[in-house]
């Protein structure tokens, strides 16, 4: 048995097209399905110090409403009582990509689902830095959906 892991960035963009492309896929070789959101941390630099958001005693904040959506994001996906198991985690990093190719490795995941938007083809492919990113370093299987847009 199969596990994957859907990378999502939570824009509409891409929850719609996770909903669109992976609803009626079939999943029955397939053990483990973790949903996963790279939350960027962002480091801001004052007059007289660094800071950063979300800041630390905001994590657990950050990481229930994300799971939360992924939650949602789930739900539409597998509308049936025979699912995988699903798994939802929220990673923040100042390095997500990174983090998120740790994570499949950790997790023994065998293929990763990410999306990207923009021109069709080879050219389509690399507009987003993150699946160029992810082409190059995912430690597994890796399936780039796009959009269906001109």
């Amino acid at each position: 048995m199969r596990k994957v892991m859907i990378a999502v960035d939570l824009s509409d963009h891409s929850i719609n097209l996770l909903k669109e492309s992976l609803t009626n896929r079939v999943w029955s070789d397939v053990e483990e399905v973790h949903f996963v959101h790279g939350f960027q941390l962002q480091i801001y630099a004052d007059n007289f110090y660094f800071s950063a958001y979300p800041m630390e005693d905001q994590y657990d904040e950050v990481e229930k409403s994300v799971k939360e959506l992924l939650t949602n994001l789930s739900k539409d996906i597998f509308k049936s009582e025979n699912s995988p198991k699903l798994v939802h985690n929220c990673l923040i990093s100042s390095a997500p990509t990174n983090d998120l190719c740790e994570y499949a490795k950790e997790n023994k995941i065998d293929e990763m689902i990410v999306g990207t938007r923009g021109k069709h083809g080879i050219a389509g492919l690399f507009t987003s830095s993150f699946a160029e990113y992810m082409v190059r370093h995912a430690p597994c299987e890796l399936h780039i959906l796009r959009c269906n847009e001109s």
